[in-house]
């Protein structure tokens, strides 16, 4: 049940050109600081959006913890089976451990590049016990399925205007490890590095 369908192909498709929120489109278009600032609210709505009382559930009732690996991969297959027409899954590879390192796709033409066209990734969980970034992406993804369905005319605007790159975890490994601690007080350095003691944080190239 953990395993990723194996009729979604997802493993077979390339992956994107680079992407950045710091490039505007090739046509030289502008707007694009709105739409990053969209984009961040957007993230900021889906963690109230997924915080908010569900019906039967008693507003005192404590949310779910944090996604484990089997569950990350769970929802972001969710997601792309929810909205297959604006969403898709790949990998950039593998972590040390041998985990994916799973991103979801979410544009009105999935796998597609498109001249002009904006494109930002969000990539969340650098460190693997900072898990809070983690968690807004899984719930960013699920925003978006969600409101495209309902038709909300900013969402739809901005997937059809907007190539989305989400990845929620660049540190499975970290995370996985900082999850095992037993007990309500946790060593704050645990899993913060992923698997070979590398802090991703602090690791880029000098350009």
């Amino acid at each position: 049940p953990d395993s990723v369908p194996a009729s979604s192909s997802w493993l077979q498709l390339p992956a994107p050109r680079t992407v950045s929120g710091s490039v505007t489109g090739a046509d030289g278009r502008t707007g694009f600081d709105m739409t990053w600032c969209r984009l961040l609210l957007l993230a900021c709505s889906a963690v109230s959006w997924a915080g908010a009382a569900e019906p039967g559930r008693a507003e005192d009732t404590p949310l779910p913890g944090y996604h484990r690996y089997a569950e990350l991969r769970r929802a972001l297959v969710g997601v792309w089976l929810q909205c297959p027409s604006i969403s898709r899954i790949y990998t950039v590879g593998k972590s040390f451990e041998k985990r994916e390192l799973l991103a979801i796709e979410m544009t009105d033409n999935p796998g597609k590049h498109e001249p002009g066209e904006p494109e930002f990734k969000y990539v969340g969980n650098m460190h693997g016990n900072e898990a809070v970034g983690r968690e807004m992406l899984v719930f960013l993804a699920q925003y978006l399925c969600n409101e495209y369905q309902k038709g909300n005319e900013t969402i739809v605007r901005l997937i059809h205007s907007t190539r989305i790159h989400i990845m929620p975890s660049m540190n499975p490994d970290g995370f996985e490890k900082a999850a095992l601690q037993i007990g309500d007080l946790k060593d704050w350095f645990v899993g913060r590095n992923n698997a070979q003691g590398v802090d991703l944080n602090r690791n880029f190239l000098d350009l």
